[in-house]
């Protein structure tokens, strides 16, 4: 499996174009970390989805921290 690294500074939708440009380009699945959550793209996905699978991650996360985090006063 190819490692992709997105470089500073790029989007997640970018970076889904990206992989998926070189699962084509390969023909192998490709794999990369965002902001801490895998992705995995496979020649002929479709980038979009890879990015609401990103984002869809991303909110599960955010919405079990909130919920475990105490706030004190």
């Amino acid at each position: 499996m190819y490692q992709y690294e997105p470089r500073h500074g790029t989007t997640v939708a970018k970076a889904a174009e990206e992989m998926v440009a070189i699962a084509n380009k390969t023909n192998t699945a490709v794999e990369g970390e965002f902001n801490g959550i895998i992705l995995i793209a496979k020649p002929g996905e479709d980038p979009q989805k890879i990015a609401d699978l990103y984002y869809e991650q991303y909110m599960k996360r955010a919405n079990s921290l909130a919920a475990t985090t105490y706030y004190l006063y």
